[in-house]
């Protein structure tokens, strides 16, 4: 071995982090969940987030977003447990049932009576409550570790959920409007305008008192802008992210549920009903207000 090669050799070992270039040590997301009180998972702990590949348990945690969160809703029911075998129709854009769905409900989501209000707008009857659940799909980032996660916002976190966004919409176009403005005082010197990942906000959980007792919901703290620094490193997680989701070596959003879904058992659909105040209108992160 020649002196020049056990110099380079050297420095690579100081430097460290050799051999972790395979796919093997590629990091794909794990699945996070809100633990309820209806769980059936040995070891899991209602009122914490739970990461269904370790087993991990957190009270509090810090989000940046990778992906625009995606309506999506699947159809359970009722009486029937959560998991893969039991869910009949499933759509990943809440347009219509997706291809693997056991069995449609409808052609399109806007015309399935699975998924409609109507009947407990009338009664207010808990009873009445639609079967086909909508949710959010997330791909967030954990702050401290920079850990890639799915999670799914449901039922009564769908709420706080969206307002928490909103105060990350306001952020982001109050961001946009200051960099619009020096750019325009200095156009020699042109600012890039703000991602979707340059936000960071703290999530924890809270009970809830419901019609069949206690859930845990999801609590979205105040959003804050990343420094340049930690907006670097997200930059560069996110690019990463998305050029493996490009080329096909990340989940899709169907596989990841497949996989929460036979990691996850709960008790029979009908003991999640709680009060229901009915659907709630807002817009999520529209796209034209974010830069990707």
């Amino acid at each position: 071995m020649s002196t020049e090669l056990t110099v380079l050799n050297s420095q690579a070992l100081a430097q460290g982090g050799i051999g972790l270039d395979s796919s093997l040590f590629k990091l794909k997301p794990s699945t996070l969940e809100i633990v309820q009180r209806t769980s059936r998972q040995e070891g899991a702990e209602p009122g914490r987030f739970r990461d269904t590949a370790t087993k991990d348990h957190y009270d509090k945690m810090e989000w940046v977003l990778l992906t625009n969160p995606v309506l999506q809703r699947a159809y359970y029911p009722k009486g029937s447990e959560f998991g893969r075998d039991s869910k009949l129709c499933f759509s990943l854009d809440n347009v219509q049932p997706h291809k693997a769905a056991k069995e449609p409900q409808a052609m399109y989501c806007a015309t399935c009576p699975k998924g409609s209000w109507d009947n407990y707008r009338k009664t207010r009857d808990s009873k009445d409550v639609p079967t086909c659940k909508e949710y959010y799909h997330l791909v967030v980032a954990d702050r401290a570790t920079q850990m890639p996660y799915y999670f799914n916002v449901k039922g009564l976190s769908i709420a706080p959920f969206k307002q928490g966004m909103q105060n990350i919409a306001r952020m982001i176009a109050a961001l946009q409007a200051n960099i619009k403005a020096l750019n325009k005082a200095n156009p020699s010197d042109l600012k890039p305008m703000p991602n979707i990942f340059d936000i960071k906000f703290p999530v924890s959980i809270t009970s809830q008192n419901t019609a069949t007792g206690i859930a845990y919901v999801l609590v979205v703290g105040k959003p804050m802008q990343l420094n340049a620094e930690a907006r670097a490193e997200f930059g560069a997680l996110y690019l990463d992210f998305a050029n493996r989701r490009a080329a096909g070596n990340v989940q899709s959003a169907e596989e990841s549920e497949a996989i929460a879904e036979s990691l996850v058992s709960e008790a029979p659909a009908r003991e999640e009903v709680a009060a229901v105040v009915g659907p709630i209108a807002g817009v999520v992160l529209p796209k034209s207000d974010i830069t990707i």
